[in-house]
């Protein structure tokens, strides 16, 4: 099946990043403020490093506005590392709606995946103001596994994470994401093309059926045009008989 190009342009492409990322459709917030993202994975390998990419874009909006995150797992011999340090969305509209627990979901798992019993870097709050933001981070955190020892002397210093392995980490439901709802592709443009290929059925049954009923209709204007003539065959015996039967009298 070809995409419109007006659809077509909606989807990230290898021309943007020039790497073939792997991409999954999400549908975030409500309409009209919400939009179709797609996050995109990328694994690379170099010497003793293994990373993996991770990009956010908006497929509702082109050029660099569609960006809405990035984020990195690396693996450089003795841990792995969850994040680089900047796990936000960039676009104040979609931020608190799931998008950056979608990805460290897909951080984590590729975690789980690869480096199995692995120990995993601390992850440091960074000078945290109020016990409320503390608060608010090691919660967002603590899906994944990641506990901390709240401070007890103020809130003007970094604050790592208690030691832990790759088996530790947890991954956060998506069903537990209101505005979060997954887009299976596969299953969409399957269902696309089954009603095309049913459309496309309809028009080749009605095109069978108007071909019959002009079939039809061409049979009865011949039997039509016949039976006119037989009638102005009758009509002209009976005239005859009639014209005969005065004669005679």
């Amino acid at each position: 099946m070809l995409l419109t190009p007006e659809l077509a342009a909606m989807f990230p492409t290898l021309g943007e990043h020039d790497e073939p990322y792997s991409w999954s459709l999400f549908e975030v917030g409500t309409q009209p403020s919400g939009c179709l993202i797609a996050i995109g994975t990328l694994e690379e390998e170099g010497g003793r490093n293994r990373e993996l990419k991770v990009r956010v874009v908006d497929v509702t909006r082109l050029g660099w506005h569609r960006l809405v995150m990035t984020s990195l797992g690396r693996f450089s011999g003795s841990g792995v590392k969850l994040t680089d340090g900047f796990v936000e969305v960039i676009h104040p509209r979609l931020r608190a709606q799931g998008i950056g627990t979608l990805v460290f979901n897909v951080v984590t798992a590729w975690a789980q995946r690869t480096f199995p019993g692995v120990a995993v870097d601390p992850i440091t709050l960074v000078r945290p103001d109020t016990a409320a933001q503390f608060d608010r981070l090691t919660r967002f955190y603590g899906r994944f596994g990641f506990a901390w020892d709240r401070p007890a002397d103020g809130w003007g210093r970094h604050f790592p994470s208690k030691p832990m392995t790759v088996d530790a980490l947890k991954q956060y439901p998506e069903e537990l994401l209101a505005d979060v709802r997954r887009v299976d592709l596969t299953a969409g443009l399957t269902a696309m093309i089954d009603r095309m290929l049913e459309a496309d059925d309809d028009r080749r049954m009605i095109a069978v059926l108007r071909d019959q009923l002009n079939e039809r209709r061409d049979r009865w204007r011949t039997i039509g045009y016949r039976l006119n003539l037989l009638g102005y065959g009758i009509a002209a015996l009976a005239g005859f008989g009639a014209a005969r039967a005065l004669f005679l009298l």
